[in-house]
């Protein structure tokens, strides 16, 4: 089974081709404003330049976010276009799951994967290394640091950290976990291998997503969002 996955949650966007259980290729790009007009060219130089045709994909692999609202947009919705467009079964991944899945050190091993939200919140989740899939203990949320410290340090076990959001909070999260607390900087963002490997679990489970209903992950409302309900709420009162 070929699996074709992408990720654009963070500002590391992630492409891989998978081929059975081999890794035809794997890119990530560093992108700025310019996301929707390289992923699809990207998408399709790395197929060419594998010897891959579109035509030959079997499945395709989304990371859902939480991450950038525009990159988890514009990624997401590429790769439903491509599922409905060409008949493509699909399996979506939490991005924080893929980054937990990537660092994972030993069964057993509690790990935190953190995105810099902004606005002095992070995207995060908490998971338990049970093998290739970790398992989910918190759903990805947004949430001050300190909250997120405070329930870590309710664990009352050593945690590994990975993310931008570490890099951006470590004080926080160190001073609270202390000894506890363990960083692995080199899983700060997704690795597009790891989720086109867990596409492929869900999908040989049987699972799949409908690409009319698989939404992303965005774990908070957007700015205009925001904007919206304030102006509302004080129209109101």
């Amino acid at each position: 089974m070929k699996i074709l996955a992408v990720d654009t949650s963070t500002e590391v966007a992630g492409i891989a081709l998978l081929d059975g259980r081999q890794v035809r290729f794997s890119h990530r790009f560093l992108h700025r404003m310019d996301l929707s007009q390289r992923l699809l060219p990207s998408l399709q130089w790395l197929l060419q330049d594998a010897g891959v045709a579109l035509s030959e994909i079997d499945a395709l692999g989304a990371g859902l976010g939480p991450g950038s609202f525009t990159g988890v947009r514009i990624g997401v919705t590429t790769m439903k276009t491509l599922a409905q467009v060409n008949a493509l079964p699909i399996a979506g991944i939490s991005t924080l799951a893929v980054m937990a899945a990537g660092c994972a050190p030993c069964a057993g091993a509690l790990i935190c994967p953190c995105i810099d939200a902004r606005r002095q919140e992070v995207y995060a989740g908490i998971y338990r290394a049970t093998g290739p899939e970790p398992e989910e203990l918190m759903a990805p949320a947004a949430l001050p640091a300190a909250v997120l410290a405070t329930r870590l340090v309710g664990y009352g076990e050593p945690v590994l950290l990975c993310g931008t959001g570490v890099a951006r909070y470590q004080n926080v999260l160190r001073q609270a976990l202390g000894d506890r607390f363990c960083y692995a900087p080199g899983h700060d963002f997704p690795d597009p291998e790891i989720l086109a490997h867990l596409a492929l679990a869900r999908l040989e489970r049987g699972e799949r997503d409908d690409p009319l209903a698989l939404v992303p992950i965005y774990a908070r409302l957007s700015e205009a969002e925001r904007n919206l309900a304030a102006k509302e709420g004080a129209g109101a009162s």
